[in-house]
């Protein structure tokens, strides 16, 4: 009687660790283009759904000093295939805060992955988003 278990069990733990080996975590490179050199930092977030696009929700989020270039690296570890969009600003004055108009207007430098371009609007999520499969996934975002 315990042996058909014990071929179930060893059974469904092989599909099981073979199910988790296919979904790996991959990593996603941002290169940032378009900063303004020695001013404040660049700040990349992360975002998996429209609502978390909207509420300002990032799943992850990554900053980096603005050296004497016009561009630089960041790199986003360990993701799960899926969909994601990424949105990043240079944050001149270092507030850790996109400044905007009395109207919602950026005034300081951004840019979303698929290098999408709205101007009188956000973007939708779906305008921005990638899937991200097992593999490495490099992106180049400009800033305006």
């Amino acid at each position: 009687m315990n042996r058909p278990y014990s071929v179930i069990s060893i059974t469904a733990s092989f599909l099981f660790f073979l199910f988790i080996s296919d979904a790996k975590a991959t990593d996603v490179e941002v290169r940032v283009l378009g900063l303004q050199p020695e001013q404040g930092n660049v700040i990349a977030g992360l975002y998996l759904n429209q609502a978390a696009f909207e509420s300002e929700r990032f799943t992850d989020w990554r900053a980096a000093p603005v050296t004497e270039h016009s561009e630089t690296k960041l790199l986003f570890t360990d993701l799960d295939p899926g969909i994601y969009g990424i949105a990043v600003y240079q944050d001149l004055n270092a507030n850790e805060v996109l400044d905007k108009t009395s109207l919602g207007v950026p005034t300081e430098p951004y840019g979303f992955s698929k290098n999408i371009r709205n101007r009188f609007r956000p973007p939708d999520f779906s305008d921005f988003s990638f899937e991200l499969g097992n593999e490495p996934f490099a992106l180049e975002i400009q800033l305006e």
